[in-house]
């Protein structure tokens, strides 16, 4: 059982939390309470595609505006100055601010499983609320690509009602990011699931 306030890994007949003190109601609290975890080289590994197309990007249309301004203003100027200056920025700036917003997103996350549904908190902009019964859950995935597997996260995918599939894996539902130990997770998931359906 985990504790509701803190989010402590606690003995199922514990009254108290034993690290913030928190009453424990044994009928509200959570069986299972999952966050995505962040490591930041994981995603700054994830997004290098993303950062040299951003890079050559703002390295042509700097490196072309900079050209005319050049020209306009006849400065003393190398015309790649403009170029390569943009190009290094792009290339600092495209994961630092992505690394900055997933860190976000992660900190405002939480999906906590109940013996009979599951509720959750995700966004960064946009904060959202959902509670799903645990009866809709159809179907759980376990995602992991070959940089994920290297920092011992997946991505567990969780299909209800409405998910279709694509091409052998899930198209939509509810997506649980960057998990770490997900086998762990993923087979605590599919133990909650299991034990509704036995009761139902």
């Amino acid at each position: 059982m985990y504790c509701n306030n803190c989010g402590l890994n606690i003995s199922d007949n514990a009254r108290y939390c034993p690290q913030c003190g928190n009453a424990l109601d044994q009928s509200s609290a959570p069986s299972l309470i999952i966050r995505p975890f962040f490591t930041p080289f994981s995603v700054v590994l994830s997004l290098i595609p993303l950062q040299i197309f951003f890079t050559i990007w703002g390295a042509v249309v700097f490196g072309i505006a900079g050209f005319f301004i050049i020209e306009y203003l006849e400065l003393s100027i190398n015309p790649w100055t403009f170029a390569l200056v943009f190009g290094i920025i792009f290339f600092i700036f495209t994961p630092v601010t992505a690394a900055y917003i997933v860190l976000q997103r992660y900190s405002r996350t939480e999906y906590r499983f109940y013996p009979d549904r599951l509720e959750y908190e995700e966004g960064f902009y946009t904060g959202q609320q959902k509670s799903v019964g645990i009866e809709y859950i159809i179907e759980v995935n376990l995602i992991q690509g070959f940089w994920k597997r290297l920092f011992d996260l997946g991505t567990i995918v969780l299909s209800t009602a409405a998910t279709g599939e694509k091409s052998g894996s899930p198209r939509s539902g509810i997506r649980i990011p960057d998990v770490h130990r997900p086998y762990e997770a993923y087979r605590a998931i599919k133990h909650i699931i299991e034990a509704a359906r036995s009761k139902s």
